[in-house]
């Protein structure tokens, strides 16, 4: 007897949360993906015809957030402890620096669905949206995150 398929149910986009360690009020209305890569290391042995491959080396892409201009300093602050630490101001401690960051997915009732942890974050390029004094949209935040990993939690 053939084996009996079930459904999958896939997950909608817009529901998620990104906590941040020492930020309050992240409510970020756009999360770039998670993405990692690993590096194909190919080597031939004589008289092969096709080379062997391994990996090597993992790269992780940035992650993008971007959410609406508010009075909270939050991200701001910790954009600038990178910034002072290029000028040599700021803290040479990634301890410091270097944050948790978790991305929640969730389904339309709020229950939460998955868990991605990023243990070791930090802000790579902070960016604030155009000023425009003919629109009428919101004023947008844009904060790039470069990490060392992450994993499902």
């Amino acid at each position: 007897m053939p084996a009996q398929a079930t459904a999958i149910n896939y997950w909608d986009k817009y529901a998620f949360i990104v906590k941040i360690d020492g930020v309050v009020r992240a409510a970020f209305n756009k999360c770039s993906g998670l993405k990692a890569e690993a590096e194909v290391i190919e080597y031939s042995e004589g008289g092969a015809l096709t080379p062997h491959k391994q990996p090597g080396t993992i790269k992780f892409d940035d992650i993008e957030l971007e959410r609406g201009m508010t009075d909270d300093d939050d991200l701001y602050n910790w954009w600038n402890e990178i910034y002072n630490h290029a000028s040599g101001t700021g803290s040479a401690d990634e301890r410091k620096y270097k944050r948790k960051v978790t991305v929640i997915q969730k389904d339309r009732s709020g229950a939460e669905l998955t868990r991605w942890v990023i243990p070791k974050a930090f802000p790579a390029a902070f960016e604030t949206d155009d000023w425009d004094n003919e629109s009428s949209e919101h004023q947008i935040t844009k904060l790039t995150l470069a990490h060392e990993g992450f994993e499902k939690e």
